[in-house]
Formats: C-alpha cells, structure tokens, sequence
C-alpha cells in the first residue's frame, strides 16, 4: 500500500494530512466567519503592495515585537474586515484579482503551515468549518494549495523550521497510502478502529496478513467495549463500530500527527507507536459519541477541538485495558487534582500504589474493586490526570 511520493516546493517535501478532494466548505452557508473581526496578517512584502492600493491600512498594522519575523498583523475590527462586501465577495479580489490578497486569506482554509527541516506540512485551519464534501462546495485541492505556495514563494520560504516530531517521510508515504484510499464501508469500519495501524508501518512493500489485521480488530472492538463500560454507556452504544466511522476515517491522519507532536517519536519505537495511536483514536471516538449523545452536531471541527481538549481523557480511557502502576521509587503518590473527587481519587492513587504491584488489576478492574460505579465520577477521575501526573505511572500489558 505504498503512497505516492510527497510533492515537492523547492527544497522542501510537502504534505498534506487531507486527503486530496475529500473536503470542501460553503462560504455563503458559514456566512463568511472567517472575514468577520479574526483579524489577518500579510507578509511586508504583501503589505507594501496592498497599502499602494489602499493607503490607509497602514494605519492598522499592529506592531511587531520580532524585527526578525516575516509577517505583520493587521487588527481587522468586527462586525467584519474592510474588505468583505454585502455579497461576501473580496473587495481587493474584485477590484485587483486574487493575486493580490494576502496569502493568509488567499490559502485559507490551508493556510497553517509548518516546517520542520525539510519536510512542509500544510494543515487546514480549523477555524474554517470544513466538512465531507458535499455537492456545492468549494473542494480543497493538493494542487491549488501548491498553485498559492508556489505564488506566495516569501511565505513558507520565511517560516522558522522546527522540531515538531513529524513522521519519517517513509512513514509519511504509507500514511498517504492509508489516506487516498477509497472511503468503502469496510474501510471506514476498519480506520475508524485504528487497525490500519496495527501492523509495522512497510519496509520495502511488506503488507500485514489478514489474520493480523482481523485480530487487532477484534482486540479494539474489544477495547471500545471496556471503554464504554467504564464511562457507563455500554447499553447505547454500539460495541463494534463507531457511528461517525466516515468522519474519523476523515480527521485520521491530522489526528495521528498531532498525537505523534504530543509524543515524541524517539521515546519509543515507530512499530510500537502505531498501536498506541490505534488505542488513543478508539478513544477519541468513544468520546464523540458521548458528546452525540448530548446533542452535539458531529463535525469535523468539533472532533479536533473534542481531541485538543480531551487530551487526558482520551489518554486514560485508552489504557483502560492495561496494568496502572507507580514508576519505581516515586513515593509521592498524593496529587491535588479535582477537589470535588478528591477522596475517591486518593482511594484510586492508594490502591494503585499499596496493592497493586501484587494484584496487577487493569484500571477498569481497578474502579469496580473500589466501588466506583458511577461513570461520572469515573470521567472526573480520568480528567483529573494532568500531564506531569501521567509521567509517574507505566502502564503494562496483564
């Protein structure tokens, strides 16, 4: 399942964490939000140009405390920006052509980009409410994202390169692989359950056999299970499959890459990596479909704030399944966390530490030796979790 090769710009490879034509936007249905008092920026070279035409935005250019930064921004006031006319239409587009709008608004939504030496991501900008396409829409193109960057050469030339713990490019051509496939039922089944991400990522055309990929889907089905019985949904929710398989399957690789940045790729092996995205996405998804159940519309801006914010439930429903344990020697097991769930925190801290070294219970085994029924308290208790207090625990295969 080899991806293609990764499109170049310059000395740069590019890539895209969206599969090409699989998302579009609606601007006159969004009503032109992002044009609406969000501000913008432009290059210097951009607002020279402009300010010819318009001599008056110069009076609104913010100051810039980094000398040495490429670009410059504007305060664009509300209820809109200077140029979005009655019809939605761009005044500098109408007046000047497209050429002359700032990059940041020509690119957009694709206009969040990162560079980490030589490899060029270019990201959607969420702010957008980007969806499935649908009969309409404008559909985002790979090629009209490279046409503006190769416009805009100033733009991705300027930006600072950094360290932002990427996949290898090998491990990028196979996720392009796992995205330009065809969205069939089967495959949304199985990418939405992670189990694309199961076998070692290929070397030199090695695929995972059958019986493999079958038995991790079986094992995350599983684990969806044990993650409802713990947040108390198992009774409305389906065991086996996500129902928004089509929008996970969608939001995957821009998913596995912000995982990949929240965990850097040298703390661990890539083949070990790939199960554990598996096991944070299955997560994800279990979480969505509580937000549903709530009445929440499913978007797919809303799974990416969903995924940002729910970074340490996510992270403890996916080790529901594994043996919690102190990191050896780490005697100070008491943390403040969530006042309201303080005492039954402190009873799950305890056990962990005095008796579980012997008993080796999972943490969902765990909550029901302790009597904490109630999924509520559970979801608190998991929330509670910061980010230094995770670093004290492992957490190990029974």
């Amino acid at each position: 399942m080899a991806g293609a090769d990764l499109p170049r710009f310059g000395p740069l490879a590019v890539y895209f964490p969206f599969a090409d034509g699989a998302l579009g936007y609606h601007c006159v249905q969004c009503g032109f939000q992002c044009c609406k008092g969000k501000g913008f920026g432009a290059t210097r070279e951009e607002l020279v140009q402009l300010t010819r035409h318009y001599p008056t935005l110069a009076m609104f250019v913010s100051p810039v405390r980094d000398p040495e930064s490429p670009g410059v921004a504007l305060t664009n006031f509300a209820p809109r920006c200077f140029f979005l006319r009655d019809d939605g239409l761009c005044r500098v587009e109408v007046d000047h052509g497209r050429t002359l709008k700032p990059y940041v608004c020509r690119a957009f939504p694709v206009n969040s980009l990162q560079r980490s030496e030589q490899l060029l991501v270019a990201d959607i900008n969420m702010l957008c409410p980007v969806r499935i396409a649908r009969p309409g829409d404008t559909i985002i193109r790979h090629a009209d994202v490279m046409a503006d960057l190769h416009a805009s050469v100033e733009v991705p030339a300027q930006l600072p390169s950094e360290r932002v713990d990427l996949f290898p490019e090998a491990l990028l051509r196979f996720e392009m692989g796992l995205r330009d496939l065809p969205l069939d039922d089967d495959l949304l089944r199985r990418i939405a359950l992670g189990d694309v991400m199961a076998p070692k990522w290929q070397r030199g055309g090695a695929t995972a056999s059958p019986m493999l990929v079958a038995a991790h889907r079986g094992y995350l089905a599983k684990l969806r299970g044990e993650m409802m019985k713990l947040v108390g949904q198992e009774a409305t929710m389906d065991a086996d499959r996500p129902r928004f398989a089509h929008e996970l399957g969608v939001m995957l690789p821009r998913l596995r890459m912000a995982l990949v940045r929240s965990r850097p790729v040298d703390a661990m092996s890539i083949d070990g990596l790939l199960p554990f995205l598996g096991r944070k996405l299955v997560a994800l998804s279990v979480y969505v479909e509580l937000i549903a159940l709530l009445g929440g519309e499913i978007t797919l801006g809303l799974i990416d704030t969903a995924f940002r914010q729910s970074r340490t439930l996510c992270d403890m429903l996916s080790m529901v399944d594994r043996v919690p344990q102190f990191v050896p020697g780490d005697e100070a097991y008491r943390l403040t966390l969530y006042r309201t769930q303080e005492a039954e925190l402190q009873r799950l801290l305890t056990f962990i530490h005095d008796e579980n070294p012997q008993r080796r219970l999972t943490l969902g085994a765990i909550f029901a030796e302790l009597g904490i029924e109630d999924a509520g308290v559970r979801v608190q208790i998991c929330q509670s979790f910061t980010t230094d207090a995770l670093v004290r625990f492992v957490f190990e295969t029974p």
